[in-house]
């Protein structure tokens, strides 16, 4: 039996032990580093003209406006001086990650010597700098990290439809793995969430309502009173 024990203690240290490793390098100063690392080299790439020949033409415009949206909104975020809520952390883990790919992408093609960053890849950078604009926007304005967003479910003509559960994802992790659920069925339902651009629908019965864009914290408000429709 203690060598079973045993046994078993090694097996589950070995498994899941990684998984705490990067449980805990998930704190705000690691995430912050890797996001200041990542916007410097983009506005060092852009100033050097080194993704000229690796995007679109007219996505070089583009590019300079991302770029100088996201130096501010970086600054902005890196000047509070307040605990992050790990949610705020994750999310703002997963704009960093979208700067990253661009990044490595483009460094790929240096290397090659030719091609184009994909336009998905584009996509997502554009994207993650609209999320940190967001994230800016509410810490800037309401002191918080998170939206108190109420969620009411409705029919077509507007009619409150009790008793459904609301899922949202967030747009740059839109798969399984990353979905979430409000605490409590609607109507009304409310949960507090990080800022950015997230997909948001219902789900009664095992019927799904269609998928909504949300833009949560674009105004600065610390609270929102949403409506979405419910299954058909």
């Amino acid at each position: 039996m203690k060598i079973f024990t045993k046994l078993f203690i090694v097996f589950f240290i070995t498994a899941y032990f990684p998984i705490f490793c990067i449980a805990q390098d998930l704190n705000f100063n690691s995430v912050s580093n890797r996001m200041q690392s990542a916007i410097n080299e983009l506005s060092r790439g852009l100033q050097n003209k080194k993704f000229d020949t690796m995007v679109r033409p007219y996505d070089i415009e583009t590019m300079g406006f991302v770029t100088q949206r996201s130096v501010s909104s970086m600054g902005i975020i890196l000047s509070m001086k307040f605990y992050f809520s790990q949610i705020f952390i994750r999310t703002l883990e997963y704009d960093v990650s979208a700067y990253e790919k661009f990044l490595t992408s483009a460094n790929k093609i240096k290397k090659i010597g030719k091609g184009l960053i994909p336009l998905h890849t584009i996509d997502s950078l554009i994207t993650a700098s609209w999320n940190l604009k967001m994230k800016a926007t509410l810490l800037n304005k309401a002191q918080k990290d998170k939206v108190d967003v109420t969620v009411e479910t409705v029919d077509d003509n507007g009619g409150k439809i009790n008793h459904c559960f609301v899922w949202y994802s967030y747009f740059l992790r839109d798969d399984d793995q990353h979905t979430y659920k409000f605490d409590k069925p609607s109507t009304p339902t409310t949960d507090p969430i990080s800022p950015g651009k997230y997909y948001i629908w219902t789900e009664k019965e095992g019927k799904r309502g269609p998928k909504t864009v949300f833009y949560c914290g674009d105004d600065g408000r610390k609270t929102r009173k949403i409506y979405i429709l419910a299954p058909r």
